[in-house]
């Protein structure tokens, strides 16, 4: 792994067609063992006085030839007219210079008209991208700078330029190897003495090469006005279908996701109706079923004295009322009892430390935890059954979202290759998968259960604000306890309890006869505690105190 942070070639043109060319390579590497790089002369003659050097901090020392994984030798393999060099030098989170001299004999060519310097100076061989590039080209001698033609062959926006009589500079950052960078310079050939017949053209270049330059150049400025006309339609097109994304996701959200706006009732809802038992309203107040509602159930029951609670050789016991009809009962209420009188107790009765033992171990957890789950699903099926229930979503916008999640795919492919464009491979990647998702997932409840919850809602407000009402009808001990059971279920019994205690700090007879406030208190703490104990904990320390139970 490395970085090439720079890369600097000064091309040296002597008076005899010869170049000197030395490659300055800068590399920031994490962990290398040897450095390559290739040397392309086909058409330039042979290399000769190939030099390499390596050094840190600009202290060069001279490569030897004939590699044998000693650090600073080489070897170089010819392959065409491709001189492939292997450097041995290990880095290991370090930077390192290194230096690549040799001279073509054949650089240039001298036709009857002009001389020209013409190649390929950086290949396309460069494993990772290249930070900055500097090209420095230095004729023998200098000349009028208007003799002197610079052309650069590539797909780049950077311009070559001609700094004086006798230096040419190309330079580029951030190069990704698109295409090789190749060189092209006119000067007069004047300044070139050589006997070297192999750099001699007999003829007139200079019309044909700047012809040829100039349809490069209308050819490089046609494929960007097309890049750039591609980009400007690639952009309306990837607006027009992220608006089309974004109006796909407000249609879901207004038809299927976007809550019923339902006026809040003026006043307080006191009445409590039979088809609304605490678990039911706690349920539909939290928009959450949870164990307090379980609990909630338990101590209904207890209240509406179909279980009794009572105390049998120093135990807690739960048991069933003789003779009680169950048949008004819903089912929900019916699994509790079969659940804890039946498969737990003896048919009859129940002690709470039989109870505790069925969560004495993980195996025995989980089967109280699946008839938990049970029950839960009972739970839902009496919310629905007094209209609290997730509407169906509308037809329309689950189409519109599958199928624009599903077509996303190839069309976010179709367009990344036609436009050339990497952003819009967020459809096939990314808005296609989150809007199938976010199309299943949006639901709402319906009209009639946002109206249910408002209505509850009103009721819990009633019961945080209890003490203010003087209605001798919602004074009674008996309808103080079965707010108390609506209070638990819904999460809000410690806020009710205090209410209770400014009401029944004046009457010091019905504190005594129906409330222990310090059991009470006892039984909202551990509320707080792990679900799988809270429920047995709260019956426990219920035991034996006259709150509910009036057997």
């Amino acid at each position: 792994m490395y970085r090439v942070d720079s890369l600097k070639i000064i091309v040296q043109i002597n008076k005899d067609g010869s170049a000197d060319i030395s490659e300055q390579i800068f590399y920031d590497a994490y962990s290398i063992k040897e450095i390559y790089h290739n040397i392309d002369y086909n058409g330039y003659g042979e290399i000769e006085n190939l030099n390499i050097y390596f050094g840190k901090n600009g202290n060069y020392q001279l490569a030897n030839e004939g590699y044998d994984k000693k650090i600073g030798t080489y070897e170089k393999i010819n392959e065409g007219e491709v001189a492939k060099i292997k450097l041995y030098y290990p880095l290991n989170e370090e930077e390192a210079y290194f230096m690549f001299n040799y001279k073509l004999q054949n650089a240039i060519t001298i036709y009857n008209d002009t001389a020209q310097f013409c190649k390929k100076l950086v290949e396309k061989d460069f494993e990772n991208p290249i930070e900055n590039i500097e090209i420095l080209i230095k004729l023998p001698e200098e000349v009028n700078q208007e003799l002197i033609k610079a052309f650069w062959h590539g797909h780049f926006d950077e311009k070559i330029d001609i700094l004086n009589e006798r230096e040419i500079r190309f330079k580029i950052k951030n190069y990704h190897q698109e295409e090789p960078i190749e060189i092209n310079i006119l000067f007069p050939k004047e300044i070139i003495f050589s006997q070297n017949k192999n750099i001699f053209k007999d003829k007139n270049g200079y019309e044909e090469i700047i012809k040829k330059e100039k349809k490069l150049y209308d050819d490089i400025n046609l494929k960007r006005k097309i890049v750039s006309h591609g980009n400007v339609i690639g952009n309306i097109v990837f607006g027009i279908c992220l608006s089309w994304i974004i109006f796909v996701v407000i249609f879901i959200y207004k038809n299927n996701g976007k809550r019923y706006v339902v006026k809040d009732e003026e006043g307080y809802f006191k009445e409590i109706s039979t088809n609304f038992s605490p678990a039911i309203v706690g349920a539909i107040v939290t928009k959450n079923i949870n164990p307090a509602q379980l609990f909630a159930t338990l101590m209904d029951l207890i209240r509406k004295e179909i279980l009794l609670l009572d105390g049998k050789n120093g135990k807690v016991l739960l048991s069933l009322k003789r003779d009680c009809l169950l048949n008004d009962l819903e089912e929900y209420e019916k699994f509790i009892l079969k659940w804890y009188i039946e498969e737990i107790g003896n048919g009859e009765e129940v002690f709470i430390e039989e109870i505790e033992n069925s969560l004495k171990n993980k195996e025995k957890y989980i089967i109280f935890k699946k008839k938990y789950d049970e029950w839960k699903n009972l739970l839902e099926n009496g919310l629905k059954k007094v209209g609290f229930r997730l509407e169906e979503p509308k037809s329309l916008g689950i189409t519109l979202g599958f199928l624009t999640g599903i077509l996303s795919i190839p069309i976010g492919f179709i367009f990344l290759i036609l436009f050339d464009s990497s952003k819009f491979i967020i459809f096939p990647f990314f808005i296609s998968f989150s809007l199938i998702i976010y199309t299943i997932s949006v639901k709402r409840y319906s009209l009639e259960a946002e109206k249910l919850k408002i209505k509850w809602l009103s009721f819990k407000k009633f019961l945080l604000n209890y003490s203010s009402f003087k209605e001798s009808k919602f004074d009674s001990h008996d309808i103080r306890e079965q707010y108390f059971i609506y209070a638990l279920a819904m999460g809000i019994s410690k806020e009710v309890l205090e209410e209770y205690k400014k009401v029944l700090r004046k009457d010091s007879e019905i504190k005594r006869k129906i409330y222990d406030f310090r059991v009470i208190e006892n039984l909202m703490n551990l509320m707080e505690k792990k679900e799988k104990n809270f429920i047995l904990k709260l019956i426990e320390d219920f035991s034996g105190k006259n709150f509910i139970s009036k057997k």
